[in-house]
C-alpha cells in the first residue's frame, strides 16, 4: 500500500494512461477485456508486455461493483514475434 497509495497509476506507463482510462471506462460499463495487449511497469521500472483479461463483478442489483483482472506476461512471446 505504501508504494501505490497517492501515486497516479504507478504501474501504467505515462504514455499509456489514456488507454488505461479508456479500459477502465469500458470495465465500469460492464464490458470485460479479453487478452488485450499493452505494457505495464514492473516494480524495478522496466516495461513489461502483458495481455489483460477482465470480468466485471456485480452486486445483487446487477451493478458493476468491481473488476477482477488477470495480467499475463507476454514479453517473451512479443520478442519471438
Amino acid at each position: 500500500a505504501q508504494e501505490v497509495l497517492g501515486e497516479p497509476l504507478p504501474f501504467v506507463p505515462p504514455s499509456l494512461r489514456d488507454e488505461f482510462v479508456a479500459m477502465r471506462a469500458r470495465e465500469q460499463q460492464g464490458e470485460g477485456l479479453n487478452a488485450e495487449r499493452t505494457q505495464r511497469i514492473r516494480k524495478d521500472g522496466a516495461l513489461l508486455d502483458v495481455e489483460i483479461s477482465t470480468a466485471p463483478l456485480r452486486d445483487t442489483a446487477g451493478r458493476v461493483a468491481g473488476v477482477v483482472a488477470m495480467l499475463t506476461d507476454v514479453t517473451e512471446r512479443t520478442q519471438l514475434e
